[in-house]
Formats: structure tokens, C-alpha cells, sequence
């Protein structure tokens, strides 16, 4: 009885330890891939992220291949067994289902592969703006010449009037000038005459006594002459005549 509680004892313990063993082997066997999206046209970009990988130092870096062809390599993978980046799908490759392929070496050297698909589909024929549609020309545009208003009429007259008043002024002011001109001219070149009055001797007075002469003057200022039988002696005029 106790040799078979011991085998039973043994036995447990012997497949605790090859469970925990086996479990990191388990586990990373069966590493995951997702592609998104998971169709489209050849250039389009996707994001890819694995799963279940090793993240381990010991462990390779990841290789990344789209139908057959290797478009990433030296993937880093995470402590926790997981990746993520963004890539274009290549070129030249033909309609239909294609399927990209994440693969790592372990530790142990066993090969690690995580598998996804992604749809190729044909390029959308590019779309053409209809052309928009056209206005029929019009007429064209008629230019008209410009003119320049004439100034009214009352600001014309206005304006002659003045100018006419300025005119006139500088004629006066002309003839002022030339009449002035012809004064001065003649007043230097008239030569003025030396007139003489004649001297008149007054008779003598009633005393006798010689007047002193009188040049010019008004006759009827002069002395009167006496008179014959006034003083006893004969005036001017009247010699020659009798008592």
C-alpha cells in the first residue's frame, strides 16, 4: 500500500515538472499574425502585428515575407512575444489571395511561424472629373470714348469777363505809362523863353520928386500924372497944349 502511495506520488510530481516545463514550449508554438486591412490594391500600406513570438534575448529577430518575398527582416520582438509595424505591399503582385509569413528561430532552435492571408485586388479605375460645362460666349463689351464735360456757361462768362476786365486794365495802365513818357520828353526838350516887361517911369510927384520906375503891372495901378494948372507943371500929356 505505501509502495503504491509513493509510485502515485512520484508519478504526480514527475508531470507537475514536465507541465511547467512544457509550457513556455506550448506556448510559443503557436505564435499569431494579423493583417489590417486584410485587402486591398498593390502599394496599399497595412499594419502587421505577430503574437506568441519569443521575446527573449537567445531568441532571432523576425522575418517578414509577402507571397514568398521578404519585405522586412531583424524584427525586434518584445518581452511580452509581440510586434507591431507598418509596411506597403510590393509591387508586381498578381490578383487574388496572398499570404504573409512571420518567422523566428527560438532558443532550442526550433522554428517559430505565425501565418496570415491578405486579398489583392485589382486597381479602381481612376475616375475622371466630368468637364464642366461651358457658358456660351456673349457678346463683347463696347467700349464708348469718353468725353470731358464742357465747363458751364456761366463759369465760362465769368472767366472772360475777368480776363477781359485784366485786359483793359493793363491798356489803361499802358497808356498811362506812354502819355507820362511823352510829358517828360517834352517838357526837356521845349526851350523856355526869356520874357521882359518893360520898365515904366512914373511922372514925378506933386512935390517934384522923381517915382521909382514900375516893371509891368496893371496901368490902372500907376500914380496918376498931375495935371497942368494942378501943380504948375505940365503932366505927360500935356505938352503941346495951351490954357
Amino acid at each position: 500500500m505505501r509502495a503504491a502511495l509513493r509510485i502515485v506520488v512520484l508519478g504526480a510530481t514527475g508531470f507537475c515538472l514536465w507541465a511547467l516545463g512544457a509550457a513556455p514550449v506550448l506556448a510559443q508554438a503557436s505564435p499569431t499574425l494579423t493583417v489590417r486591412p486584410s485587402a486591398g490594391t498593390v502599394g496599399t500600406t497595412v499594419t502587421i502585428r505577430g503574437e506568441g513570438f519569443c521575446g527573449s534575448a537567445a531568441c532571432s529577430s523576425v522575418q517578414l515575407s509577402f507571397a514568398g518575398i521578404l519585405v522586412q527582416d531583424a524584427i525586434a520582438v518584445g518581452e511580452d512575444g509581440a510586434f507591431r509595424l507598418r509596411l506597403t505591399v510590393p509591387g508586381g503582385l498578381e490578383l487574388g489571395l496572398k499570404s504573409v509569413a512571420a518567422s523566428q528561430t527560438d532558443s532550442n532552435g526550433e522554428q517559430l511561424l505565425g501565418l496570415a492571408t491578405f486579398q489583392v485586388t485589382l486597381q479602381p479605375p481612376a475616375v475622371t472629373p466630368p468637364p464642366s460645362p461651358t457658358e456660351p460666349p456673349g457678346p463683347s463689351p463696347t467700349f464708348l470714348p469718353t468725353t470731358t464735360p464742357a465747363p458751364p456757361a456761366e463759369e465760362a462768362g465769368t472767366s472772360g469777363w475777368i480776363w477781359g476786365m485784366v485786359v483793359a486794365a493793363g491798356v489803361a495802365l499802358a497808356a498811362l505809362a506812354g502819355m507820362a513818357i511823352v510829358l517828360w520828353r517834352s517838357r526837356r526838350l521845349v526851350p523856355v523863353k526869356e520874357v521882359r516887361l518893360p520898365v515904366l517911369v512914373p511922372a514925378p510927384d506933386e512935390a517934384g520928386a522923381p517915382r521909382p520906375p514900375v516893371q509891368g503891372g496893371d496901368p490902372s495901378d500907376w500914380p496918376p500924372s498931375p495935371r497942368q494948372g494942378d501943380s504948375g507943371t505940365p503932366g505927360p500929356g500935356d505938352h503941346g497944349r495951351t490954357g
